[in-house]
Parts: structure tokens; C-alpha cells; sequence
């Protein structure tokens, strides 16, 4: 069954984006590469939500954030052409973990 932890190193790997920078405040706040990690981290915390059914809260421990950046962070995945289209890539082998 997937976990966030699983889910956390899949859409790292898959996105280049090391797990570490997804799960914890590391790492720059400006430029490419903050938004690189941002669309990543986002991606992330929706499918943990989608697939595991984790609340807001428990998604923002996993990913050292607050519940309402997670909230924030699944809206903007859903809006965004660009971040849906990454979760709808990765969403049918997410489900296998």
C-alpha cells in the first residue's frame, strides 16, 4: 500500500527533485529551481492525499508544512495545466506502490 514516504521518493525520482528538498524547508526560495520544487512538492502532496487519503494535516507533517500550504499546494495541482498534467503522469504508477 502507498505511503507519503513511498509516494515522496517516486515523484522525487521521477521528477529529479531529491526527496529531501520535497519533505523539508532545504533548499533556495527563488528562481527555476524553487518552482521545479514547488510544482514537484505539489504534485506530491496531492497524490498522497488522492491516493492515500491522508487529511491536509497529516500531508504537512509528512512535508514539514502547515495544513493550509498543503491545501494550497492541491489547489494550485489541480489548477495548473503544467502540475496536472505531471500528477495525471504519474498517477496510474503512484497507485502500485
Amino acid at each position: 500500500m502507498a505511503s507519503a514516504k513511498k509516494i515522496i521518493e517516486f515523484v522525487a525520482e521521477q521528477t529529479g527533485v531529491g526527496s529531501d528538498l520535497l519533505s523539508t524547508n532545504a533548499g533556495s526560495r527563488t528562481g527555476a529551481r524553487a518552482r521545479e520544487v514547488y510544482k514537484a512538492r505539489a504534485v506530491a502532496m496531492t497524490l498522497t492525499r488522492d491516493i492515500c487519503g491522508y487529511s491536509n494535516g497529516r500531508i504537512g507533517k509528512h512535508f514539514d508544512r502547515d495544513e493550509s500550504t498543503v491545501w494550497h499546494a492541491v489547489s494550485r495541482c489541480k489548477s495548473d495545466p503544467g502540475m496536472r498534467q505531471l500528477y495525471s503522469d504519474l498517477f496510474q504508477e503512484a497507485l502500485e506502490l
